[in-house]
């Protein structure tokens, strides 16, 4: 019995030796979105069926990571897992290319992953384990959304014996990707190349890959595709490639994040000790664990509206200056100070960030049926004060006071305009409250006073 012992342990060296080489095995993915209207998984869409979910141009957008499973990877266990009764022991790692199209392309090599970042590393997962995480903000924003298409490069890597020093550096790599970074930084690069060095190095295995593209809303409202909504991706991975999942039988458990079976069966023992069939709930908070699917490897990611963007647009835009300022000169370590103009254009930057940040705030607070009189009467002073007040330029023309980027202002007048269209039935006088909207330099009389309040305020009578 000992010398059949030994012979299989070294039967297992021998294969553990063997498997420390890279071995590509993506499998074959593929992702539903949850919708919660008819508690289905979908992958395609028709945008008028799901237009409280949609994010329009403006909104501060957030992508998190809200649970993921880990079904198996290409680690052999060790002898003594095996001695053990243990399953395989890996080093995973999950790394993503989230961006707007405009900011970045989409590469299908090592440079798709110019803005990749680790957002979870682990040296200790086993097969069939669910990642210890939930809810990790760590994929993208909040950074406000342009209204482009929107591409998630999503990798799970597992490496071969990576070491201390590789483990920290994974480690740290999975830290700084909890914190926004934008891809002006110069911090940026480094950490984009050393992420993509996981991708193409030899030590490494990738178990999972799947590049989704969403696009904004617009088009035919009535075609089945693919946009940006808010709410919970599920991407599943096969590891029999040929096989295809059957979504029909599994949904996203909302109180958990997690894949559930939807109508499944189980056996339990009622109280007589008798078998008694149950069937799986997949509202419920707590199921029993023959409810949850773990047949593959999934990732589950939300998409989701954030309240603000100001602090990680305004780190944007500063990077974005900052860069264009010292691209010109030598060794920029040389360069003590920004000139005088750099400086005020930063200021008035982040000063233009602020006031659009704060007359959204109050024009969301305006558009919501959830709040109070008070707080709706305050955001509609604050809003008036914040739009309307003016100031003498230096030619002796009036001019507003908080100044707010043109495109940012245009946005702003579209949801003013949609507020006030919800409140409003007649097109004449709509277009009399916009053009007195747009007078923005002009000052408030109690004419028109009269006019907007109650075209702003339909919302809380």
């Amino acid at each position: 019995m000992k010398t059949q012992m030994k012979n299989f342990l070294s039967l297992c060296l021998a294969f553990a030796s063997i498997s420390a080489c890279a071995i590509s095995n993506e499998g074959a993915t593929d992702f539903r979105y949850y919708n919660t209207i008819d508690n289905k998984l979908v992958k395609y869409i028709k945008p008028n069926e799901v237009t409280a979910s949609q994010i329009k141009e403006g909104k501060a957008l957030v992508v998190s990571i809200k649970q993921a499973y880990i079904e198996d990877f290409t680690e052999w266990p060790s002898p003594l897992r095996i001695a053990r009764f243990e399953p395989a022991n890996g080093e995973i790692a999950i790394v993503v290319n989230a961006f707007e199209q405009g900011n970045s392309s989409l590469n299908f090599g090592p440079k798709g992953l110019e803005n990749a970042r680790v957002v979870f590393f682990s040296d200790d997962v086993w097969e069939g384990q669910y990642l210890n995480l939930s809810n990790l903000s760590t994929i993208y924003g909040p950074l406000k959304y342009n209204g482009n298409n929107f591409i998630i490069d999503l990798y799970v890597v597992e490496f071969d014996q990576p070491g201390d020093q590789l483990k920290q550096l994974v480690t740290n790599l999975a830290e700084l990707g909890t914190t926004f970074y934008p891809p002006a930084s110069p911090i940026a690069g480094a950490l984009s190349k050393l992420a993509g060095s996981l991708i193409t190095d030899q030590q490494e295995d990738r178990i999972f890959h799947y590049t989704l593209e969403l696009k904004p809303v617009g088009g035919d409202l009535n075609l089945d595709t693919g946009i940006l909504l808010t709410g919970n991706y599920a991407f599943i991975r096969e590891g029999n490639r040929k096989k295809v999942t059957n979504w029909a039988d599994l949904v996203i458990n909302p109180k958990t994040g997690r894949i559930v079976y939807k109508n499944k069966e189980i056996d339990t023992l009622n109280t007589n000790g008798g078998d008694n069939k149950v069937s799986c709930n997949c509202t419920d908070e707590e199921l029993p664990s023959e409810c949850y699917y773990s047949e593959n490897t999934y990732i589950v990611i939300e998409v989701n509206k954030a309240i603000s963007s100001l602090k990680n647009d305004t780190q944007q835009m500063i990077y974005k200056e900052l860069v264009s300022e010292l691209s010109d000169t030598s060794p920029a370590i040389f360069k003590t100070a920004l000139p005088e103009d750099a400086l005020k254009n930063l200021a008035g930057g982040v000063a233009e960030l602020r006031n659009a940040d704060k007359i959204n705030k109050e024009i969301d607070i305006l558009s919501s049926t959830n709040n109070t009189l008070d707080s709706n009467n305050t955001a509609l002073s604050s809003f008036l004060d914040f739009w309307f007040s003016i100031e003498d330029s230096e030619e002796g023309k009036n001019i507003s006071k908080y100044k707010i980027d043109s495109i940012e202002e245009q946005l702003i007048e579209r949801k003013i305009g949609e507020l006030v269209a919800s409140c409003e039935s007649n097109q004449d006088t709509i277009i009399s409250i916009m053009d007195i909207m747009r007078s923005r330099a002009t000052e408030l009389n109690d004419t028109n006073r009269g006019k907007i309040i109650p075209a702003l305020s339909c919302k809380h009578k």
